[in-house]
C-alpha cells in the first residue's frame, strides 16, 4: 500500500492510498468497523504503523474503477470529511456516513423518467429565477417540500404536463397553502436532441451552474441533486440521453381565481389530517412565465 497524502481532519489521521490501482481512504480508529461491500465500495478494518506503532484504520476501498464507483466513492469520503467535523469519534461519523450514503444509493435506484420530468421542470424554472436575480437557495422542492420554491415576496410549486388541459394534482393541504403562491404549470415534451430548443438536464445544468458564482451556491445545488439520487458529474445514461423541450408555461395565482383548499378557509375539521384534490385549470386567467409575476 503506498501512501500519497496525510490529512488531518479534528485530530483524525486520514490517509489516502493506492493498493493495486485502487484508491483507499483510510481514518485512524481505535475502534473496529463492520466490513462490507456495496456501490463498488469495500469497508474494512487495517493495520497500519505510523511513528513505529501499529494502529487500527478504518479503510474505504473503491473496488470498482467504473466512473460511477469513483463518483460514489468520492460522494462517501465527503460525507465522512463532513461528519468527522462535528463527531470526533471516527466509527460513529463513518458509520453514520455510511447510513446516509446508502439511503443516497437506494433514491439513486429509485430515480426514474416520471421524476426526471418533474425535475427538468423545476430546473427550468430555477433557470429563469435566477435569470431575474433570484437565490438558489429558494429551491427546495428537491427536499421533497411542499412547495418547490420559497421567497421573501413569492411561492411557487411547479407542475409539468404534456397537454395544458389536463388537470392538475395538488398533493397536499400546505402545496397552495401560501397567500403569495404562484401555480406554474409547463407544457414539458419529450423530443429528440436534433429538435430546435431540445436540452437534457446536463445542458440545463450547466447554465444553472453558469450563474452560480460562490462555492456555498454551487454546493447547495450538488446537495439539492443528491438528494435526489443523483451526481451531476455522473448522470445515469437514460438521463443524459432524453431531451425535452418547453412548448408554453402559464402561471396561476389567487388573485387571478386559483381555487384551493385550506383548513382556514374551508372550515376543515381537525380530524382531517390531509386532503389530496384535482383543480381543473381551463379557462382560468394566467401569466404567460413566470417573468410577469416576479
Amino acid at each position: 500500500m503506498d501512501i500519497i497524502k496525510k490529512t488531518q481532519i479534528y485530530g483524525a489521521l486520514k490517509l489516502e492510498a493506492t493498493t493495486d490501482d485502487n484508491i483507499v481512504y483510510l481514518y485512524e480508529s481505535r475502534e473496529l468497523i463492520k466490513s462490507e461491500v456495496f456501490g463498488g465500495i469495500k469497508l474494512f478494518n487495517q493495520n497500519l504503523e505510523v511513528n513505529g506503532i501499529e494502529e487500527n484504520f478504518i479503510a474505504i476501498q473503491l473496488i470498482d474503477d467504473s466512473i460511477s464507483s469513483i463518483s460514489l466513492l468520492h460522494l462517501l469520503i465527503d460525507i465522512v470529511d463532513k461528519k468527522l467535523i462535528i463527531n470526533a469519534k471516527v466509527r460513529i461519523a463513518v458509520e453514520t456516513a455510511i447510513s446516509e450514503f446508502q439511503a443516497f444509493l437506494q433514491k439513486r435506484s429509485a430515480f426514474n423518467e416520471s421524476k426526471l420530468k418533474g425535475l427538468i421542470g423545476e430546473l427550468k424554472v430555477l433557470h429563469q429565477l435566477l435569470d431575474l436575480s433570484k437565490s438558489v437557495y429558494g429551491w427546495i422542492g428537491a427536499q421533497g417540500e411542499s412547495v418547490d420554491f420559497v421567497f421573501d415576496d413569492i411561492q411557487i410549486e411547479v407542475k409539468s404536463v404534456e397537454n395544458m388541459s389536463k388537470s392538475i394534482n395538488i398533493s397536499s393541504l400546505e402545496q397552495l397553502a401560501y397567500e403569495k403562491i404562484n401555480l406554474l404549470v409547463n407544457s414539458l415534451s419529450a423530443c429528440e436532441k436534433e429538435e430546435e430548443g431540445s436540452f437534457n438536464l446536463k445542458d440545463l445544468g450547466n447554465v444553472i451552474l453558469s450563474k452560480l458564482k460562490s462555492n456555498d451556491e454551487k454546493e447547495y445545488w450538488n446537495k439539492q441533486l443528491n438528494e435526489l439520487g443523483l451526481i451531476f458529474e455522473d448522470l445515469p445514461l437514460f438521463v443524459i440521453g432524453k431531451y425535452f423541450k418547453l412548448n408554453e408555461q402559464r402561471v396561476y395565482n389567487k388573485s387571478l381565481g386559483l381555487p384551493s383548499i385550506s383548513r382556514d378557509s374551508n372550515s376543515l375539521s381537525e380530524r382531517i389530517i390531509d386532503v389530496k384534490y384535482t383543480i381543473d385549470l381551463n379557462d382560468l386567467p394566467f401569466k404567460n412565465s413566470i417573468n410577469e409575476v416576479v
